[in-house]
Parts: C-alpha cells; structure tokens; sequence
C-alpha cells in the first residue's frame, strides 16, 4: 500500500480533549473529511481495552481505504492486523521487522536526522494544534 502523508490524524483519547465523543465516530468523520493516515495513540487504556478499540478504528480506516498506525504498541498492531506502528526514535530502539511493514518515525529534536532509510518511511518534525476551533 502506497502512504499518502498528507493530512495525518493522531488521536487523543483524553477527556480534555476528546470530552464525551466516540473516538470512532470522530476518526470517521475526520475520514470523511480527507484525513490520509490514522495514527491510534492511547497512552493509559489497558490492552485489552486498546486492541477492542483498533479492532473498531481498523473497521472504519479500511472503509476509507486508509491505513491505520498503533503508537507504540506492536503487539496491540499485530493482534489487530492494521497497517503498521509508530515508533518514537526515542520508545523502543530500532524494532527488527518485515520489510514490508509500514513503520514512522517521529523528530523530537532539531540536532536529529531524518531515518536513514534503514529503518521508518515517514518522519514528522512536530505536533500541530489547531487553534481558535473545537477540537473534534
């Protein structure tokens, strides 16, 4: 599958910003409304909780044609099937994967190099936030 990087959605499963909306239901509209790459990102739900949650996710990103990432979690991505990880330069070490695998990395600092190419097909430089708008 060819990644188009476009607009890349991460969510945020917290009360402060996703308040009483259904993750699933926000990640389809967001689908709907162009978002090329989701990147599931749940830092406090236990495993169980998280794959339920990919496995819904996974459902509506494959309507959209549109890959989904686990942030961190290789075995929630693996347990789900989804189209691969993100991996922080700074979580896990490089991962020994397929060469297959769809695989990011993520720039936290500017004295920091893109991915080789050894490792990770994407690299992101920061975190975006809207500002003045509702968050979804």
């Amino acid at each position: 599958m060819e990644v188009d990087y476009s607009l890349y959605l991460v969510t945020d499963s917290t009360a402060a910003i996703l308040g009483n909306k259904d993750l699933v239901a926000v990640v389809e509209a967001a689908l709907a409304g162009g978002v090329t790459v989701v990147q599931y990102r749940d830092k406090i739900s236990d495993t169980a909780d998280l794959v339920s949650t990919a496995r819904r996710l996974h459902a509506v990103t494959r309507k959209y044609s549109v890959p989904l990432l686990i942030n961190d979690r290789v075995d929630v991505a693996l347990a789900v099937g989804c189209e691969g990880v993100h991996i922080g330069q700074d979580d896990l070490g490089t991962p020994q994967c397929a060469p297959d695998e769809a695989l990011v990395e993520l720039r936290r600092s500017p004295n920091r190099s893109p991915p080789s190419g050894k490792f990770g097909d994407h690299w992101g430089d920061s975190v975006l936030h809207r500002r003045g708008q509702e968050s979804l």
